[in-house]
């Protein structure tokens, strides 16, 4: 017999409304994660070390939310199993009340054991459930804020990247004609030497050289500099987000 005071009225998910809620929540999973920005440099240098940071940043934190994604499968099991238990009940129950050897009095106090019984399992089951897939959810919800600072930093890493990338482009080109112009001057300066005393205009020439030399050399300082402030962008990333490496906790 079935009691209309029982949870769910007595209806019971089949096996392909599970599977289909399951096909569900992973689509929404994968929807809520969104595409991973294209984090691949252009070049050698600074820019190739940054957006190689970036991707194992994007990696772990994908290999957390599949973590969690894995949990909510494993609850999803725990509910299927209560479900099957449910099940057993409920043929315990028909079972009794068919059960014509039994006196009536004693029918109905099994009858109002097992719902009990059902009802407790019942409020178990959907308590535990509920408040496992709130937790998961919060959690893949700061995931996603995460993610999405992390693609704003990437951005920027990238810009400032391509824009040393350039700046250091024509300082070398620069520094290419500098170096040029001083094996000229250089030039210079020998075949005045031979051709007789021209000690004043030796003189200026190897000012003109000792002034690109010097500019050369503020050039190398420059590049130096940028070359810190790559490194220091890194590991800027890298420390303002050093909670993305851990396991989340269960």
């Amino acid at each position: 017999m079935n009691n209309p005071n029982r949870p769910g009225g007595g209806v019971k998910p089949d096996a392909d409304d599970i599977e289909s809620f399951q096909r569900e929540r992973r689509t929404r999973m994968v929807d809520r994660i969104g595409d991973v920005p294209n984090v691949a440099s252009e070049g050698g240098g600074g820019g190739g070390s940054a957006g190689w940071l970036a991707w194992a940043i994007i990696v772990i934190l994908l290999a957390g939310g599949y973590y969690l994604y894995q949990q909510l499968d494993l609850a999803r099991a725990q509910l299927t199993l209560d479900q099957q238990r449910i099940l057993r009940l409920e043929k315990q129950l028909n079972i009794t009340d068919e059960s014509v050897t039994e006196s009536s009095d004693q029918m109905q106090k099994q009858v109002q054991f097992l719902d009990t019984e059902i009802r407790k399992l019942w409020d178990n089951v959907w308590k535990k459930s509920k408040e496992q897939l709130n937790e998961h959810e919060e959690r893949l919800t700061k995931f996603e804020k995460t993610l999405e600072g992390l693609k704003t930093r990437i951005a920027t890493a990238e810009q400032a990247a391509a824009k040393d990338k350039k700046e250091l482009a024509a300082l070398k080109v620069q520094q290419q004609k500098t170096q040029s112009m001083a094996e000229t001057n250089w030039s210079e300066i020998a075949e005045l030497r031979e051709g007789g005393d021209v000690a004043e205009q030796v003189a200026k020439l190897e000012g003109r050289i000792k002034a690109n030399e010097e500019w050369l050399e503020s050039v190398n300082a420059f590049r130096k500099q940028v070359n810190r402030d790559i490194n220091s962008l890194r590991e800027s990333v890298s420390s303002n987000h050093p909670s993305s490496t851990a396991a989340p906790a269960q």
